[in-house]
């Protein structure tokens, strides 16, 4: 799971390997609690509260010490919009009390950082064992009027249409208030030669974020077939959709935005064990703001050589668009290729080639 951070010496365990972890004696004013303990406390409470666990991750720190662990929980209830995770930590080196973070978004970090809409912490004295149920119990209880006003809150989203410049603002000021974290940009944009590519405030909005656009060379769409053949995809599935839905010939926002989740949760490359393009898409590399520098600076010595080597083929005659996008294309690959970001296979391709053998190459 993706909020459980280990990266100040912790390291992740799976559930089993918690049981071998030690638990210091006791002292009189001093009660530690077995790290697999707590965890038995939270299933049996969770369960008793109705709720099962889906997914789950552990950690510890140094010679098991510090225990991390996250959980995400199910109800039969759970809404797709947002789900229920509960955070816990122990120690057995008196830096922490036993402590529970719930919410839908949820921080455990072996730095310390451990945060929640709830949290609730034990001190390790006499009757831990005792408090620990209760208090998950009144953690999952506080968050149950929580949700009934974050679904509230969500139904009127969903409600209320607004247009696609209004959508196209909130998203700006989203990234520019870090709502949308930088780290989910990408580093590179491809794109056609659209009107809405080609506008001064794109432009800005990608300079400012230090996003690399590339375009493909004018009206060649075959430089896009991995788009077409989606967008070809998309047209299938929604006319689907709204036939199922009685709405023959007539598509409607619900359509499409069905099918765009169905294509992205069932659709597989290669082969049906490979992972679906929403789990790609989840796994994928996050850039901070140093990664984006070290690109850029990659970027410009390849624009260099890819220029020097033009100029002596063709000498100083002015680059037509179609040359100017292949230069930027070979740059922006081989920056790629230098910092181990893509790789490059080859593959032979019988003659002759069709339509649809350009669109799967490009």
């Amino acid at each position: 799971m993706a909020n459980l951070l280990m990266h100040c010496g912790g390291k992740h365990i799976t559930r089993d390997e918690l049981a071998n972890a030690t638990t210091p004696l006791r002292t009189r004013s001093w009660v530690p609690i077995a790290h697999q303990r707590l965890l038995e406390l939270v299933d049996q409470t969770i369960e008793g509260q109705g709720f099962h666990v889906t997914n789950q991750a552990h950690g510890l720190w140094g010679d098991g010490d510090r225990y991390f662990g996250l959980m995400e929980l199910a109800n039969g209830h759970t809404e797709d919009d947002y789900g229920l995770v509960l955070g816990l930590r122990n120690s057995h080196d008196k830096t922490f009390p036993a402590s529970l973070a719930l919410g839908s978004q949820v921080l455990v970090c072996d730095n310390l950082s451990f945060f929640g809409e709830v949290v609730l912490t034990r001190r390790h004295t006499r009757f831990i064992e005792r408090d620990l149920p209760w208090i998950v119990a009144q953690a999952v209880g506080r968050l149950s009027e929580m949700r009934t006003q974050q679904a509230d809150r969500l139904d009127a989203y969903k409600q209320t249409r607004i247009q696609d410049r209004t959508a196209h603002d909130l998203m700006v000021r989203a990234v520019d208030t870090r709502v949308i974290p930088v780290t989910q940009l990408p580093l590179v944009l491809k794109s056609d030669n659209g009107s809405a590519f080609q506008s001064r405030a794109w432009e800005r909005l990608l300079a400012k974020w230090q996003v690399i656009p590339l375009y493909s060379p004018p009206r060649t769409p075959r430089y896009n077939g991995g788009c077409e053949a989606g967008n070809g995809s998309m047209k299938v599935r929604t006319t689907m959709l709204a036939a199922a839905n009685n709405r023959g010939g007539r598509w409607s926002c619900d359509d499409l935005e069905g099918a765009r989740q169905q294509a992205n949760e069932l659709t597989r490359r290669d082969k049906p064990t490979t992972p679906t393009s929403a789990q790609r898409w989840s796994l994928r590399t996050r850039f901070e703001t140093e990664d984006r520098l070290r690109f850029q600076i990659a970027l410009d010595e390849q624009r260099e050589k890819v220029h020097n080597q033009t100029v002596e083929g063709v000498g100083d005659k002015p680059p037509t668009l179609h040359e100017k996008a292949r230069d930027e294309r070979k740059a922006v690959t081989q920056a790629l290729q230098e910092l181990g970001l893509l790789s490059v296979t080859w593959r032979s391709v019988s003659l002759p080639i069709s339509a649809k053998k350009v669109a799967s190459i490009m």
